[in-house]
């Protein structure tokens, strides 16, 4: 069975994401602003694929926009970057 990490789990499409791959028999691993930053570790090093759909849409700085989009992306790809899974 895949494994599958569902960033934004949370979010209108996220949830909707989530419940489809659920139904379908896949194991989710979802992950939201309220997750722990440990929680996205183990997620990364044990998903088969990753679906990255969080990110901030209503930014009230363009700081916020910044470190909720960008930054949030580059941490990701570092972590997959780090990772033993391949």
């Amino acid at each position: 069975m895949n494994k599958i990490l569902v960033t934004g789990a949370k979010g209108f499409i996220g949830k909707h994401m989530c419940l489809l791959l659920n139904r379908e028999g896949y194991e989710v691993f979802e992950y939201d602003i309220s997750s722990t930053p440990e929680e996205l570790i183990r997620y990364v090093n044990e998903a088969d694929f990753i679906i990255h759909l969080a990110g901030i849409n209503r930014p009230l700085t363009i700081e916020e926009f910044y470190d909720g989009n960008t930054n949030f992306t580059a941490k990701l790809l570092d972590l997959v970057k780090k990772s033993n899974n391949e």
